[in-house]
């Protein structure tokens, strides 16, 4: 048995949480622009047919970059970031966010910790 990807298991688990939710999850091909997904969060009571197009306010989005890490990395309580990565959260006009997922054994994460920039 190869060793775990836990970056790949972080980024799935994301897909699947946001699919639980209804969340319109689309991921970075490339993510040097220091995002791995865009979320979209669509907000039923604004899908009212009486509505124009023109007055209905925008649906919430944001950009989360997705850190997967095991437990022995966890209790270090460090995080390797790319300063550019942090610089582009930042100048990004969408909210941002760290998604960092601690994985212990299993193959559920044992803690979640959701970091706004």
């Amino acid at each position: 048995m190869g060793k775990r990807n836990i970056g790949r298991m972080a980024e799935n688990r994301l897909r699947l949480w946001a699919s639980e939710q209804a969340i319109s999850c689309n991921g970075a091909d490339n993510d040097e622009l220091g995002w791995d997904f865009h979320l979209q969060f669509r907000n039923q009571n604004q899908l009212r047919l009486a509505d124009t197009l023109d007055l209905r306010p925008p649906e919430l989005s944001c950009v989360v970059q997705v850190k997967g890490v095991g437990k022995k990395d966890a209790n270090r309580r460090r995080l390797s970031l790319k300063l550019s990565n942090w610089e582009s959260l930042v100048k990004n006009p969408l909210p941002a966010f760290y998604l960092v997922l601690v994985f212990g054994e299993a193959e559920e994460p044992a803690e979640a910790y959701v970091v706004h920039v």
